[in-house]
């Protein structure tokens, strides 16, 4: 039987930017009969595409911004069933600069925006239907701490890490689930410094304080237009 078994030793605290997303529709996806037979290629395709988002430099040498660096792959990556779990890790949290940090939020951006165009293009390739298109982003930034396995080979082997804990992996969590409707919650200690972000506070979060985040004004344009119930309570000016 397999076992989750941490080493008791605490390891030297991480810094981190921690970033969740959520695939919209995935548990209804996986609910209908057929989605057996698309399962395993959608999701290789998905996450193929999603790895795209850290290797393509025409990207970012075609932005509208000099300050946009090439974003490399995270540090830690897991997936979480509708999604998946990243984490660039550093030792403090002085060594995420700020053009690395809107590097980080316009590649996901990017990789959101284009998502349900390729998607659609797979669906008139595979013959198939309804098969889920939509990004939720949550992006945060803290204290992490990794979890270490509890084998070592010596004495002075630290262990190798296997996961991590902290605030901000549970905020970015909760940032990505806050408000469907507008789907992109970026914790405002990040800081990006992207055209269309607003500062606002996502108000009652599950199990956490009201937070000053930004979030891209035509998201929230959208979502006024089409969910204004969603809205209510959730947001308000920073």
């Amino acid at each position: 039987m397999n076992r989750i078994k941490f080493s008791p030793e605490p390891a030297k605290m991480r810094h981190a930017i921690a970033a969740s997303f959520d695939m919209s529709g995935f548990s209804s996806f996986c609910n209908r009969p057929n989605s057996h037979a698309y399962l395993n290629r959608y999701m290789a395709a998905l996450f193929d595409l999603f790895d795209v988002a850290f290797e393509d430099f025409w990207r970012d040498l075609f932005k509208d911004t000099s300050r946009l660096i090439q974003v490399p792959r995270p540090d830690f990556c897991k997936y979480t069933g509708d999604g998946a779990l990243l984490l660039w890790v550093r030792e403090k949290g002085e060594d995420f600069s700020n053009d690395f940090c809107t590097s980080v939020v316009a590649a996901l951006r990017n990789f959101q925006r284009q998502l349900p165009q390729i998607v659609a293009g797979w669906e008139r390739e595979w013959r198939a239907s309804e098969l889920p298109k939509i990004a939720r982003f949550g992006i945060s930034t803290g204290p992490v701490q990794p979890l270490v396995t509890a084998e070592r080979l010596t004495f002075m082997d630290p262990g190798e890490v296997i996961d991590y804990a902290g605030h901000c992996i549970n905020l970015a969590v909760r940032l990505q689930d806050h408000c469907p409707a507008v789907g992109f919650i970026v914790h405002e200690p990040v800081h990006p410094q992207l055209e269309g972000l607003a500062i606002m506070r996502a108000l009652k979060m599950k199990g956490a304080l009201d937070e000053p985040v930004y979030i891209f004004q035509e998201d929230y344009r959208r979502a006024e237009s089409v969910s204004p119930k969603e809205l209510k309570g959730k947001f308000a000016e920073g």
